[in-house]
């Protein structure tokens, strides 16, 4: 839906979050919101990136920016000081939102004065239903870079984790599972990936303790580029995410099946919708079951992944956030006006009017 938001040349402000700043070679929050910059500069919006501070945007920066409107990645509650309409986009829940439960009612109030989005499905439904912002939840979608759709998977290579080090991401049972799968002469493998983090946390140094003890997985640096990434997926037998709490969508998942790589996840919030036929959700965290799963995968025993290549491709491809943001973008809250319901491809999320 191209809209009169672009007949007039606007100038939008991105802001990051305090953990990282908005380069490629940052999380995947990042990466997502340099997609969308370059996406909304192809549609004719002028942008602006502005990297934030442990309280928010610094106010020397947005005074620089002379931003007719500000996209929040995260980080609701910095949008009590801006004075600028604001939109919200939502990538995980709302216990990586630098909130704490007794912020519930500041969150809800600014989230009912701009316009929210979340990156998937799942997580646009939670946020709906917890906070009722009165426009609803749209859904905007993450980019899938280019290299990956560039590459063709052919196995023979480790199951890969390719996540980072953290206890919600199922370290520890991916751990527990290689042990199962070395006994079946299947080899694992994972990165030391502490990213944003340049050393380890006390998080990290319990992980990587574990993952030293751990003789079935292999440890190796984390890839350089994004390149180097889609290179790894498309060599591994199978791409597993256990995630222990749901994700706000899973990205990782959504590459390797660009590649077109066997996909087994938990299914844990947004993963639910980043997992595409025919590859294989196992909500259970249950070592015997997900070894099932993997050796389903690596015998070709399902279909192959090549429908969930192109569902990747349509609904993540390059370009394909450009119309979900505009929608955001077009709430009508730059003169004041009652916001319209936001929308993504599938329609205005639970808490619209």
């Amino acid at each position: 839906m191209r809209t009169e938001w672009t007949a007039v040349k606007r100038r939008v402000a991105i802001v990051g979050t305090e953990l990282a700043p908005l380069e490629a070679s940052s999380g995947a929050l990042e990466r997502a919101a340099l997609g969308w910059a370059a996406d909304l500069r192809r549609s004719g919006l002028d942008v602006v990136l502005v990297d934030a501070g442990p309280t928010g945007p610094p106010d020397a920066a947005m005074g620089a920016a002379r931003a007719d409107i500000v996209l929040l990645n995260n980080r609701p509650l910095w949008a009590e000081g801006l004075g600028l309409p604001v939109v919200h986009v939502l990538h995980n829940y709302p216990d990586a939102w630098g909130t704490e439960a007794r912020d519930r009612a500041r969150v809800a109030d600014v989230l009912g004065r701009g316009a929210v989005a979340a990156v998937s499905p799942a997580l646009a439904r939670d946020v709906g239903e917890t906070y009722a912002p009165r426009a609803g939840v749209g859904v905007v979608r993450g980019e899938v870079e280019e290299c990956f759709f560039r590459e063709e998977w052919r196995g023979g290579g480790p199951v890969l984790f390719p996540n980072r080090l953290l206890e919600k991401k199922g370290v520890r049972f991916f751990l527990e599972l290689s042990r199962a799968l070395a006994a079946d002469g299947l080899g694992c493998a994972l990165f030391r990936h502490l990213a944003p983090w340049k050393s380890p946390t006390p998080e990290h140094a319990s992980l990587l303790e574990a993952v030293g003890s751990c003789p079935s997985v292999e440890m190796f640096e984390p890839p350089a580029t994004r390149a180097e990434m889609a290179a790894w997926y498309a060599r591994a037998a199978v791409v597993l995410c256990p995630s222990v709490v749901p994700e706000g969508l899973g990205m990782v998942a959504l590459e390797a099946q660009a590649v077109g790589a066997p996909l087994v996840t938990s299914g844990r919030g947004g993963l639910a919708d980043a997992t595409l036929p025919p590859n294989e959700v196992v909500h259970d965290l249950d070592v015997e079951q997900w070894r099932g799963a993997v050796h389903r995968a690596v015998a070709g025993d399902a279909p192959p992944p090549s429908a969930a290549a192109a569902a990747v491709a349509l609904l993540h491809g390059p370009g394909a956030a450009t119309e979900s943001l505009l929608a955001l973008f077009a709430f009508g809250s730059l003169d004041g006006s009652e916001a319209a319901t936001p929308s993504g491809p599938e329609g205005p999320r639970p808490g619209g009017s």
